[in-house]
């Protein structure tokens, strides 16, 4: 990331000044292939033009900018199909321009709030957490943290691939309170509770996979304070002992007081399944040592299926995720 600010923008920015082909799902411009432009930067199909996301900041207003400097820096070295990648930063009379590919302008967090108030059905719910978990694997693999995932850092490509966002880089315009695009305090991993000095680890980045698991699965947290969210989170476990003797079961108790109906039908309760609730046991126990890493997350029954087009439920969620990013 440049580290100077200059009166003119660096010859490779430069070409980023050009025609603009902005849409109002896929804001971006298009730019012309510098010579030193890698391979990895061109489109197959021109040789020589590629579509970039620009997100562009005022520097001098915001308040953390070394969390906002590390995290476009952490993008930068990121290169894998499910993370968000930066393709390099400058700073520009007092702004800083992030260059990226291109993205919808809503978060899947943005879809579900929108769309699907009651979450989103659980083969749904089963692929993004994969494609999530295959970005977390990296991150994690090159000892690297995300500390914000979320539903709203989660965006679903042209190409039905999940792409993972540091939130700093997210191009969700919902809302103007930067403070909404996080959990409450009241949800951060037990550790952070007793100890903030501690600061995030990997263990903390698999409690928020765990309330990921929670938010595309009922739409939301369900919990609206500290005592309810205890409450819930251990209540999982004997929700977990439940379905060891049943496949399936309708939601009561606590589920059913929070609603956890299907979200296509108001009749139709919503069932969740033992896998699915192995995952957010696992990831939310209150001990760091006992949850899974990702690599034994991989091993878990839920993320074991091989999505496909034939696969009706799924087909028919993805083409309401693409009705819904195209409206």
């Amino acid at each position: 990331m440049a580290e100077q600010e200059s009166e003119q923008p660096p010859s490779l920015a430069m070409e980023f000044l050009g025609t603009k082909t902005s849409t109002p799902s896929q804001p971006s411009l298009v730019y012309r292939r510098p010579p030193q432009c890698t391979e990895q930067n061109v489109n197959p199909a021109t040789q020589d033009e590629v579509a970039v996301g620009i997100k562009i900041v005022n520097s001098y207003e915001i308040e953390d900018i070394y969390s906002l400097a590390t995290e476009v820096h952490e993008a930068e070295s990121c290169d894998h199909e499910n993370v968000v990648k930066v393709h390099c930063s400058f700073k520009y009379q007092g702004q800083l321009w992030i260059v990226m590919p291109p993205l919808p302008r809503l978060s899947i967090r943005s879809m579900i709030r929108a769309s699907f108030p009651r979450g989103l059905p659980e083969n749904a719910v089963a692929f993004i957490l994969k494609e999530t978990l295959k970005a977390l694997n990296y991150m994690h693999g090159k000892n690297r943290l995300h500390q914000n995932l979320g539903a709203d850092c989660l965006f679903l490509d042209g190409t039905s691939r999940v792409k993972v966002a540091f939130r700093s880089l997210t191009y969700d315009q919902n809302s103007n309170d930067l403070n909404s695009s996080v959990f409450p305090d009241w949800m951060i991993a037990p550790e952070l509770m007793i100890d903030y000095r501690k600061g995030q680890s990997k263990a903390t980045d698999i409690w928020m996979f765990g309330l990921l698991a929670l938010e595309l699965f009922y739409g939301r947290i369900p919990a609206s304070n500290l005592e309810e969210f205890q409450s819930f989170v251990l209540g999982i476990d004997d929700k977990l002992r439940m379905l060891k003797k049943n496949q399936g079961i309708v939601g009561s108790g606590l589920f059913r007081k929070i609603g956890v109906f299907s979200c296509f039908s108001n009749k139709d309760r919503k069932k969740i399944s033992k896998p699915l609730v192995e995952v957010m046991a696992a990831c939310l126990s209150r001990e760091p040592k006992k949850r899974p890493t990702t690599n034994q997350l991989m091993e878990y029954k839920l993320f074991q299926r091989c999505f496909t087009e034939k696969d009706t439920s799924f087909g028919k969620t993805k083409e309401g995720l693409y009705k819904y990013y195209r409206s």
